[in-house]
């Protein structure tokens, strides 16, 4: 019977321990309305990961959500998708205002988050944004994002209340990765491999400082693993080595360099693995 009891015990406080709880106040503006979470499969928002909670009248709300190790997890607020650093086991307490500047973290991760919004990283920014988003070249964005992420380092080295080795890794990786990540998001949201393209400039201006963007970090790093944005590197990789060459040829040279082998050579191995 102790033995059970035992059995029990232990296993509630894994459950307990492979989550964490978040709660919080949003405005009366905003009580009544549902406030959507989401873990992420990687840096991917699959919607059956989704969670909604609605604050009470008084704009309250706490929820638990399967955290298993230090990850970002999604939060819809304010029609923007917020990005929160977690750790299974902890707490994280976020006091909202009237737009996602004003919000303030407390709880045992709540430095840790304040931290990471005040780098950008929760809103998907780092630095002061000096350029726009569809009138801008490229280039000139990643030479500015390049700035942000040397004063963003600087900031995590000096950073004096930081104990969590997974919270630094991963806070180092994000920033390290993140021009990578915000330009494919930018391909994305003005439609540059399509006809309806937003931006001022088109393909070769993108596809130049997506090579330079990728050309200064390391594809191949297991420290980064838990980094959103090294996952976002990751996952569109295969793209990126197709948009990088402008004709059959230049892929054929791109694939032999990658893979240190004949193109011919290559593509029949694809072909069979295919096939399997």
């Amino acid at each position: 019977m102790k033995l059970l009891f035992l059995c029990a015990a232990l296993s509630a406080f894994s459950a307990c321990y492979a989550q964490i709880t978040v709660s919080g106040k949003v405005p009366a503006s905003q009580s009544g309305k549902a406030l959507v979470f989401n873990v992420p499969f990687d840096c991917w928002n699959h919607t059956v990961n989704s969670r909604e909670v609605v604050p009470d009248n008084e704009g309250e709300f706490s929820i638990q959500l399967p955290v298993e190790q230090p990850q970002i997890i999604f939060l819809t607020y304010a029609g923007q998708r917020l990005q929160l650093y977690t750790e299974p086991g902890k707490t994280l307490v976020i006091k909202m205002g009237d737009s996602t500047k004003s919000i303030r973290f407390e709880g045992s991760l709540g430095r840790e988050n304040q931290f990471r919004q005040k780098l950008g990283l929760i809103t998907y920014n780092l630095g002061k944004q000096t350029w726009n988003d569809t009138l801008s070249q490229p280039e000139e964005m990643m030479a500015d994002l390049k700035k942000a992420q040397q004063s963003a380092l600087a900031e995590l080295n000096d950073s004096k209340f930081i104990r969590s080795k997974a919270f630094f890794s991963m806070t180092q990786a994000d920033i390290q990765y993140f021009a990578v990540s915000k330009l494919w998001d930018l391909i994305w949201k003005n439609g540059v491999w399509t006809q309806q393209n937003r931006s001022r400039y088109g393909r070769n201006e993108w596809r130049q400082a997506l090579k330079t963007a990728h050309e200064t970090v390391p594809l191949s790093n297991a420290a980064a693993l838990d980094s959103y944005h090294y996952q976002t590197l990751v996952s569109y990789y295969p793209r990126y080595l197709q948009h990088l060459a402008s004709n059959k040829e230049e892929f054929a040279r791109i694939a032999e360099a990658v893979f240190k082998k004949p193109f011919a050579e290559v593509n029949q191995e694809v072909r069979q693995k295919g096939e399997r």
